[in-house]
């Protein structure tokens, strides 16, 4: 699976799903090139050309905390990590189980299609994060999916991909629950 490499494309969908809009402009003074952005408070926020995802995170998490509503417990049990606490993700220490990239295939086809940008960003800059005892494992919650694996010495496992509301996984069973209904 390709990874996702521009962590401007992140910010830029967020920014704009929060109520944005683009102004591209050069700061004449300065010199400094890159995207401003206008939200709706008249709050202006500038990213640069070329940011890096540490602080493209950043500024994803400070724009969510000011104007993202508090996101519905997605209907996965979990005890709740604080971001300080969650293991960093290594984009070249993932590997994906073949039921992973099965769930992938199922959840990427339809009207509410995933893709892996929402995978990557949700593993970057994931709204919050839940630990599963039963299982071991953690599971990075995004806006609609939710990336759930094993953390082993700095090497992700993708066992799954979950839906993040009740909604989607009706609009979206899984086929074997379709036959058994």
């Amino acid at each position: 699976m390709s990874r996702h490499k521009n962590p401007a494309k992140a910010v830029d969908k967020v920014f704009r799903e929060l109520g944005a809009t683009r102004e591209i402009a050069r700061d004449g003074r300065s010199g400094v090139k890159g995207v401003y952005y206008r939200f709706p408070d008249g709050a202006r926020r500038h990213v640069p050309n070329g940011v890096p995802w540490v602080a493209a995170a950043g500024f994803i998490r400070e724009v969510r905390d000011r104007y993202a509503p508090e996101p519905p417990r997605p209907p996965i049990s979990g005890e709740r990590v604080g971001l300080g606490s969650v293991p960093a993700v290594d984009q070249s220490k993932i590997a994906v189980t073949d039921h992973a990239k099965q769930r992938f295939d199922e959840m990427s086809l339809g009207d509410d299609g995933i893709s892996q940008f929402e995978i990557d960003l949700a593993l970057i800059c994931p709204m919050h994060v839940l630990w599963m005892e039963k299982h071991g494992t953690y599971a990075w919650v995004g806006d609609r999916i939710a990336v759930v694996g094993h953390m082993r010495e700095g090497f992700l496992t993708i066992r799954t991909y979950l839906w993040t509301t009740d909604e989607l996984w009706e609009r979206n069973p899984r086929p074997e629950k379709e036959l058994i209904a």
